[in-house]
């Protein structure tokens, strides 16, 4: 029989972990048997009218098509700026989280170092092995990134999914974190943010293929994950 290839390897172990992520879930948040039929999530924090992180937590969601590229220092200085977001006085801060969406990114060596590299740059900041996804076989990489030493808030309780539609697009990665912690003035923050990376078709005249794409990608990652504060779709959308 042939050997199977790396990267089919990498994506089966990614299934695995993604669908023992989501059993997880599915157990801890089982509703209690009731006469009712409406379904209701226990201990889920619900969602926001608006959709958006409340203020005070720092949060950056970047994306990037590598086009098979590496990632050179030059680059990440102007793409992600050391994982620092606007604050007062004109200064940068480091943000509290930070997810990184790679599109046609390399895969093996190349990937390690590519990885590499985003550690080299967010110095302030660690990789959450847990939390972050990818599919070698699609170039799609999620990566989720906290603060190191003096940190705010921390990843808590990931979920992930992976869905790969067959033709109707590339590819699409979702993770789901719980954001937890205390702020500067000492307020208790605890909200769950879902992130979802996507690889659309690109070209002209292909309009409503990307619409039915999207509708089922965000279907996709609201049935997979818990409910969220905020839904934050990314990647290469080919607007």
């Amino acid at each position: 029989s042939e050997r199977p290839r790396a990267a089919d390897v990498h994506d089966a172990v990614e299934d695995l972990e993604a669908a023992a992520t989501r059993q997880s879930f599915a157990v801890a948040t089982r509703p209690p048997r009731r006469s009712s039929s409406r379904r209701r999530t226990a201990g889920a924090t619900p969602s926001s009218a608006d959709g958006r992180v409340p203020d005070g937590a720092r949060i950056v969601v970047a994306t990037f098509n590598c086009n098979g590229c590496a990632l050179d220092g030059a680059t990440l200085a102007s793409w992600l700026r050391g994982g620092t977001v606007p604050a007062a006085n004109g200064r940068r801060a480091p943000a509290d989280v930070v997810v990184v969406a790679l599109q046609e990114a390399a895969s093996g060596r190349a990937f390690t170092a590519a990885v590499g590299a985003l550690e080299q740059h967010l110095t302030a900041h660690r990789c959450v092995a847990d939390a972050s996804a990818g599919r070698a076989r699609l170039g799609l990489r999620l990566l989720v990134y906290e603060r190191g030493p003096g940190r705010r808030l921390e990843v808590k309780e990931p979920c992930k999914d992976a869905l790969n539609a067959g033709g109707l697009f590339k590819g699409a990665l979702t993770t789901s974190i719980r954001v937890e912690g205390s702020l500067d003035d000492g307020t208790f923050f605890g909200e769950r943010v879902t992130v979802t990376a996507a690889h659309l078709p690109a070209h002209e005249g292909k309009a409503e293929k990307r619409n039915a794409a999207v509708a089922k990608i965000l279907n996709r990652a609201r049935d997979a994950t818990p409910p969220a504060a905020a839904r934050r779709p990314s990647g290469d959308l080919h607007p």
